[in-house]
Parts: C-alpha cells; sequence; structure tokens
C-alpha cells in the first residue's frame, strides 16, 4: 500500500500538468457539491451558510439576484489576496472553485427542494456542503474567501483560524437574526456548527491551519531551495540513519524539518517530489506554535 501511494505522487511530481488538473477537478466536484447543497436542501428551506456564502444570502433576501452573482463579486478580494500571500496556484484554484460554486448556484436559482423536511434538507445540505468544502481543501483551493482572511488574520495573531472564523461566523448569525428571524438564523448555526463544520475536519482528516513536513531526502540543499520560495519559513536539517533490510542501518540520509500552511500543502509535496522522486514527505497537525518558529510563522509574509 504505501508503494503504491508513494509511485502514485512520484507520478504526479514527474507530471505536474496532469497532477494540477486532477486537483482543479476535485475543486470543480467540491464547489458543484456545495451548489447543489444549497440550492437543493438549505436555501429553499430558510438555511443560511456562514461566511462570504451566508453573506451573499443574506443581500439575496434584499435584491432580486441569484446569490451567486454575489458569491463571485464578494470573493474577488480573496482571491487576489490568496494570490498575494500564498502563492499563483492556489489562487487559481480557489477562483476556479469560486466561479463553479457562484456559476453553479446561478443556473440551479429557484430549483424546487429536494425535501421541506427540516431534519432532512439540515442532514444532506450539510453533508453535501461539508464534503464539497473539505474536497476543495484538500486539493489546496478554497470555495469562501473567509478561510483566506482568517489564515491571515491567524498569521498574525494568537487566534487559529477555526477560532476566527468562528467568530466571523457568530457575527453573521447574529446579523442574519435580525434579517431572516431569529428561527433561521438559529438553525443555520446549528447546521454550520454542529454539521458542516465537522464533516469539513473529517473530508480533510484532521487538517489544521499549520502543519509540521518532515522530508528524507538525498538532496537536501536543492531540496530546500526548491520549497524555500513557497513556505518563506526556517528549515531545519538533521542527518539520519536509515535502516535498510540487509544491510541495517547503513544509509544516511537528510531529515528537512518546518512549517506549512494548509493551502501550501499541495504544492509543498509536489515541489519536493519533482526535485528529488526518492523523497519522503510526511506531514502533522500542528494545534499550538510559540516561540521562534511562531514568530517566523507571524512574519513569514
Amino acid at each position: 500500500m504505501q508503494r503504491s501511494v508513494r509511485k502514485a505522487l512520484t507520478v504526479h511530481a514527474a507530471h505536474p500538468f496532469f497532477a494540477e488538473g486532477f486537483r482543479i477537478a476535485n475543486v470543480v466536484v467540491g464547489g458543484l457539491l456545495v451548489a447543489f447543497g444549497l440550492e437543493a436542501f438549505l436555501i429553499p428551506n430558510g438555511f443560511l451558510d456562514g461566511g462570504v456564502t451566508g453573506i451573499a444570502i443574506i443581500l439575496g433576501s434584499f435584491v432580486d439576484l441569484p446569490i451567486g452573482v454575489f458569491i463571485g463579486v464578494l470573493n474577488l478580494p480573496f482571491v487576489l489576496l490568496v494570490w498575494w500571500k500564498v502563492g499563483h496556484r492556489s489562487a487559481i484554484r480557489t477562483a476556479i472553485g469560486i466561479a463553479t460554486l457562484s456559476v453553479a448556484t446561478i443556473l440551479l436559482h429557484h430549483m424546487h427542494p429536494l425535501t421541506e423536511n427540516f431534519l432532512l434538507a439540515l442532514f444532506f445540505g450539510g453533508a453535501l456542503l461539508g464534503v464539497g468544502i473539505g474536497i476543495a481543501l484538500r486539493s489546496g483551493g478554497a470555495l469562501d474567501g473567509t478561510e483566506a482572511l482568517a489564515s491571515l488574520i491567524s498569521n498574525r495573531s494568537a487566534f487559529s483560524v477555526d477560532q476566527i472564523i468562528l467568530g466571523i461566523n457568530v457575527v453573521i448569525f447574529t446579523v442574519a437574526a435580525s434579517v431572516i428571524g431569529a428561527e433561521s438564523a438559529m438553525a443555520s448555526a446549528a447546521l454550520f456548527f454542529l454539521a458542516v463544520s465537522p464533516m469539513i475536519k473529517r473530508v480533510v482528516d484532521g487538517n489544521a491551519e499549520m502543519k509540521t513536513a518532515r522530508v528524507m531526502t538525498n538532496l537536501p540543499l536543492e531540496v530546500a531551495s526548491a520549497i524555500a520560495p513557497t513556505i518563506k519559513r526556517r528549515i531545519s536539517a538533521d542527518k539520519r540513519t536509515v535502516f535498510t533490510e540487509g544491510e541495517g542501518f547503513s544509509n544516511e540520509m537528510m531529515e528537512l524539518w518546518f512549517t506549512v500552511a494548509r493551502l501550501e500543502e499541495a504544492e509543498v509535496t509536489e515541489l519536493v517530489l519533482k526535485t528529488d522522486p526518492d523523497a519522503t514527505v510526511i506531514f502533522n497537525d500542528v494545534t499550538s506554535l510559540h516561540g521562534g518558529i511562531y514568530e517566523d510563522r507571524a512574519s513569514a509574509h
């Protein structure tokens, strides 16, 4: 199993065009799932989502336009922000995901709901949103500008991305209570915090806002030089003795250690394996960062 996964990653590194096409296809699928969940289950039953999409739904209650129009316009500054702070690949994936979500919600505008049952709409709509957003995030893209904004604020504060998104959504749902009614706002908050958010975490397999990356390679200088412009953080290196069956502990390799942001994981993996196809890349979630590394993270951009 490990060999097959390793082989797949190496093929992706050797054929970056196909790898990028696969990621973009996943982001498009994620956008379609979210659009269907919104228009077929949530919006017709009085629910709204958090983030920019939630703001778009609120605006749509005042202006007779599909929410997809507002989704596209409101997210445009955040796409530019991702381009500036993260990189052009993540920005392009995010732009494609948001464009897919925007166009799909316009095409599905005012479709007849598949169910008017409160619990069924909550369950299926929330599941579609969680899976769609999770697929997009796993592929290095995003479907909502709130993610990019929260990441930037987190880089310059002691608050995590989840805490910042929570605060933003509390404000959105509070405003919604006075616009669409307290009952709908409370139901929407329950949808987001009890269904959508846990599903996103499950799909991205516990993806935290920051990760530690460990790279075992025989080309440490080349690999470090390839990833440094992307991560803009310190890279530590240590010698490791590697056990090989039949030879014992004989081979020496270098282990590189550094931190990456969630949207950087896919690009860093591609850069490492493109530089050294025999390298091993391991990512672990980071729940807390303090001291010098945290300061590097805050001043990285």
